[in-house]
C-alpha cells in the first residue's frame, strides 16, 4: 500500500510533550531555538503509517522531509524483494536528499511498523535554514552521514562481488585460476599477442599416473601431491605468464614473448622441479611411487584460436604420455 506523496495529516503545531521532546532532540533540530521551533511547527503535519505502507517511491519527486517521532522506516535501494539497507528510528529523517537536489528519490522508504512522522515541506525547511546556521549545519551533517553510509554500502557490495568473482575464478584445491578464468584470460592474451604480432606459446602439463597414485596412497595424499605440483609450477613461470588448472590433473601455462624453444626450456624446468620435489618427499627408494609430469608445448600459429592451440598442445601432450611420461613433447607442424 502506498501513501500519496505530500498527503497531509493533522497540523503538528500542538505536539504533545513526548513528541516535542523527540523533535527537539532530533538530528534536524539540534541547537534550534524553541521560539523558532514553535514558529515553524504549525507549518508541519503529522502522518501515521501502517506497517508495509510506502512513504516514498524510488524515483518519485518528493518535496518533504519526514522526521520520525515513533516507529521505524526501512530504506530499500531496489524495488524488488531485496532486503532493506538502512533502518531509520525516532529522531532521524527521510527524504532530505530529494528535497535538497530537487531530483527523484534515490530509495524506496517503507514503514517497518506502525509509525508517526512529522512532515516538513521544502519551503518550510529552507525557511528554517535561512533563519539559523544550526539548521544548515544539521542538514549538512545528515546529508554527509547519508553519503558516508552509502559509500560503506557500496564498498561492502564491491568487496562481496570481488570475493564472489575470486571464488568463481579460483580452483579451491590448488589456489590457481580455474578453467573458466583460463578461457577468458588466455583468449584475451592471445588476441593481444596476435594484434601486436608477438610470439606466444602454450604448455599443457599433465600429472603422470595420478589415478594409480591415488589407488596406492589414497586421495588425500593425491590431493596434496597436486597442491605441491601446482606450487612448484607457479615457482617456475614468470609474472607475465598465465597459469591455470585446466582439468583434474592438467595445468595450462600461456607464455607471451616465448617461442617454441624458450617454452621448451620452461617446460624442462617444470619437469625437473616436480621430479626433484617428488624425490625429496619420497626418498630415493625405487619402490616409492613418484608423481611426475608430462608436458606438451605448442606455439601459436597465424589464425589460431585458444581451442585450436589447446588442441595442438594436447596432441603433443598425449604423445609424451604415450612414450612413457615424465618427458616433454613439442608440437609438430
Amino acid at each position: 500500500m502506498t501513501r500519496g506523496l505530500g498527503r497531509s495529516g493533522p497540523l503538528a503545531g500542538s505536539l504533545d510533550s513526548q513528541d516535542f521532546a523527540v523533535a527537539v532532540s532530533s538530528e534536524l533540530f539540534v541547537d534550534i531555538s524553541r521560539p523558532l521551533l514553535e514558529l515553524i511547527l504549525p507549518r508541519t503535519h503529522l502522518i501515521r503509517l501502517d506497517a508495509g505502507e510506502v512513504l516514498i517511491e524510488r524515483g518519485a519527486l518528493n518535496d518533504y522531509v519526514y522526521l520520525i517521532l515513533e516507529g521505524c522506516l526501512h530504506v530499500h535501494l531496489e524495488d524488488g524483494p531485496e532486503p532493506y539497507v538502512l533502518a531509520l528510528g525516532p529522531g532521524t529523517c527521510a527524504g532530505e536528499i530529494s528535497v535538497i537536489d530537487g531530483g527523484g528519490a534515490t530509495a524506496k522508504v517503507v514503514a517497518a511498523e506502525k509509525s508517526r512522522l512529522l512532515s516538513i515541506d521544502g519551503r518550510t525547511l529552507w525557511y528554517l535554514v535561512a533563519n539559523t546556521d544550526a539548521a544548515a549545519r544539521n542538514l549538512l551533517l545528515i546529508f554527509s552521514g547519508r553519503m558516508r553510509r552509502d559509500n560503506d554500502i557500496l564498498l561492502s557490495s564491491l568487496r562481496e562481488r570481488q570475493a564472489f568473482e575470486r571464488v568463481s575464478s579460483v580452483d579451491a584445491l590448488t589456489g590457481l585460476h580455474n578453467a573458466k578464468w583460463m578461457q577468458s584470460m588466455f583468449s584475451r592474451q592471445l588476441a593481444r599477442c596476435a594484434h601486436d604480432e608477438v610470439t606466444v606459446s602454450l604448455m599443457l602439463v599433465d600429472v603422470d599416473n595420478l589415478r594409480q597414485f591415488n589407488a596406492q596412497h589414497g586421495h588425500v595424499k593425491g590431493d596434496r601431491g597436486l597442491q605441491d605440483i601446482a606450487t612448484t609450477i607457479a615457482g617456475c613461470v614468470r609474472p607475465s605468464d598465465l597459469l591455470a588448472r585446466n582439468a583434474g590433473d592438467e595445468f595450462a601455462i600461456l607464455l607471451p614473448f616465448a617461442g617454441l624453444q624458450q617454452a621448451k626450456n620452461v617446460a624442462e624446468r617444470v619437469r625437473q622441479s616436480v621430479l626433484r620435489k617428488a624425490v625429496a618427499v619420497n626418498g630415493p627408494s625405487e619402490s616409492a611411487m613418484l608423481l611426475t609430469v608430462s608436458v606438451g608445448v605448442a606455439e601459436m600459429q597465424p589464425g589460431d584460436t585458444l581451442d585450436r592451440l589447446l588442441g595442438t598442445a594436447g596432441a603433443a601432450l598425449q604423445q609424451a604420455k604415450a612414450e612413457g611420461g615424465n618427458r616433454i613433447q613439442l608440437a609438430s607442424y
